[in-house]
């Protein structure tokens, strides 16, 4: 019920358009933060009728989408009213009423491991030295009569975003993860990022305020990873071993991850009892100009390419992660972050979305209302 005393009370169909809704550090009902639905404290609000409890909307939407193995994200929220749209004229629901849900079609079992979600495994040793090389090219910016170069604003940002970097106390976290190969990969892809930055602004190139800014970027990211990560409440599995096998905990991330049988599967979900990534996949889903939802068939299915990134590097071509397989279904292992989702139709081409950050956490926060042992299925609107 922890998740319950962290509802919302905000009664507003989400935006359906327009850039993605500003993210906030205040704590507000549902804050529709960068594609995510992130939960915040509000008081739960709910009467008595003669046809029994009733419960704001966008507080019943989530814990129902969740429950059902959906993230609710903003696509995932404007599909559920699009498809009840007796729920525009109400502000209240039942909190038993059955809602209709989109009808994706049937993911195939399958067979994979971590090869088929990442291209280069990454380890501690690496993350470690290249976090090295990040502060001996420190070091050597430090040395630098800066005041003779640029300006002290430059100098004061570059040594300020440091200090930062600093008290994440990064070796220790990484130290602490070295299993989370989902996590590592991304930490490392920023790291590596950084170093190229800072040696930009070590050799005193043009417009080092750009790159200044880029760095800052960088490691507020980082900083946002770490502090997500660090403040959510992990239990230890019951399986010590597979903590320690990082191809093991792979292989038990999804029920679709190197797995064969239903009775293979069936424990599962004890032994990966709070794991820190997990399964997901993408639904694509569209609506025509009748207002008719298209969740099946040759428009949606097979037809689009995805790739994933830091929200910090998504104007880095080379720093995006292709997710495995054509959506629908593509599939992808993430940790509780979030994540910039770029897509592509089958002919090379850039396709807009409306929403391309999306917020994982949500998840992980809410363990109780999903099921770890199966993907879960975000769904990502294409506008025709």
């Amino acid at each position: 019920m922890a998740f319950i005393a962290l509802l919302p009370c905000f009664a507003q169909r989400p935006p359906t358009s327009g850039p993605n809704p500003p993210e906030s550090s205040g704590i507000s009902p549902i804050l529709l933060i960068g594609g995510g639905a992130a939960i915040g404290t509000a008081s739960l609000l709910h009467f008595r009728s003669r046809r029994g409890v009733k419960l704001p909307i966008s507080e019943r939407l989530p814990t129902y989408l969740l429950s059902r193995n959906y993230l609710p994200t903003i696509d995932a929220l404007n599909l559920i009213y699009w498809l009840n749209p007796e729920l525009d004229s109400n502000e209240y629901i039942k909190a038993t009423k059955k809602l209709v849900l989109p009808s994706f079609p049937v993911m195939e079992e399958k067979t994979s491991d971590e090869n088929d979600f990442f291209e280069v495994m990454v380890d501690y040793q690496l993350l470690k030295e290249k976090n090295e090389e990040i502060y001996t090219t420190y070091l050597g910016f430090s040395q630098l009569d800066t005041g003779a170069l640029f300006d002290y604003g430059v100098s004061d940002k570059v040594h300020s975003s440091m200090h930062k970097l600093k008290e994440l106390d990064l070796i220790k976290f990484l130290e602490d993860q070295k299993e989370n190969i989902v996590l590592q990969q991304i930490v490392f892809d920023l790291l590596i990022a950084l170093d190229d930055v800072l040696e930009e602004v070590s050799e005193v190139k043009d417009e080092p305020e750009q790159s200044v800014a880029f760095m800052q970027a960088i490691i507020d990211n980082l900083s946002e990873i770490i502090t997500d990560f660090r403040s959510l409440s992990w239990e230890p599995s019951l399986e010590t071993d597979m903590v320690n096998d990082p191809h093991k905990l792979l292989a038990s991330a999804s029920q679709f991850a190197g797995m064969d049988s239903r009775s293979e599967r069936s424990g599962i979900n004890e032994i990966m009892r709070n794991p820190k990534f997990k399964g997901f996949a993408f639904a694509i889903y569209k609506r025509n100009e009748d207002g008719q939802i298209i969740t099946k068939g040759p428009e949606v299915e097979g037809r689009y390419f995805l790739k994933y990134v830091v929200p910090a590097l998504r104007d880095i071509p080379q720093a995006y992660h292709s997710l495995n397989g054509p959506a629908t279904y593509a599939t992808g292992l993430f940790p509780p972050a979030k994540l910039h989702i770029a897509v592509e139709d089958i002919n090379g081409s850039q396709v807009q979305l409306q929403n391309h950050v999306i917020d994982f956490k949500t998840v992980f926060e809410n363990p109780q209302y999903g099921r770890f042992e199966e993907f879960t299925i975000v769904p990502l609107f294409i506008p025709q």
